[in-house]
């Protein structure tokens, strides 16, 4: 039985897979992305931009910023930048 790999060489077609996404999925939001999309081909910077304009990713990055947990180590670091700027 064959199995196809994907070589690491291969990406996915970011722009055929986001077309299809914002035409069936999110028509709304087909002018914000427009530009974006009339790239021939999409960049990890671009996908990281429509990722933000689809999925509203910059409101999911705030909720999910006041969750995050640090170690002692970060805590105390961050801790003694804070003494240093209120100095």
């Amino acid at each position: 039985m064959d199995h196809y790999k994907q070589s690491p060489s291969m990406t996915p077609d970011y722009k055929k897979i986001y077309s299809d996404l914002v035409d069936l999925k999110y028509p709304e939001k087909k002018h914000a992305c427009a530009k974006i999309l009339a790239k021939k081909n999409l960049s990890s910077f671009d996908v990281i931009e429509i990722n933000k304009i689809i999925f509203s990713y910059s409101q999911n990055l705030k909720a999910n910023q006041s969750h995050r947990s640090y170690n002692k180590e970060t805590i105390y670091k961050i801790l003694e930048y804070q003494k240093k700027e209120l100095s």
